[in-house]
């Protein structure tokens, strides 16, 4: 779909999302879909809504190109 696609983003310490849920985030709300997460050496495709995003993570996310570069920029905390 145009307009839509993925980022792979390393959560900094100083990111909002670490130490909150992905509830908590509320990501699904502005459109963005986690398709998982990658933590040390392993990867967790099915998450639920009390997930914890931990500094180091590195959440793949789907959603609105828009949204995922105000979100995810490379100059950002995340």
């Amino acid at each position: 779909m145009e307009g839509y696609g993925l980022v792979r983003a390393i959560v900094k310490e100083t990111c909002p999302f670490a130490g909150n849920s992905l509830s908590e985030c509320k990501l699904t709300e502005r459109g963005l879909l986690v398709l998982g997460i990658e933590r040390g050496k392993g990867w967790i495709p099915i998450l639920k809504a009390k997930e914890g995003i931990k500094e180091g993570d590195r959440l793949v996310v789907y959603g609105p190109l828009d949204t995922l570069k105000a979100l995810f920029r490379e100059d950002s905390n995340t």
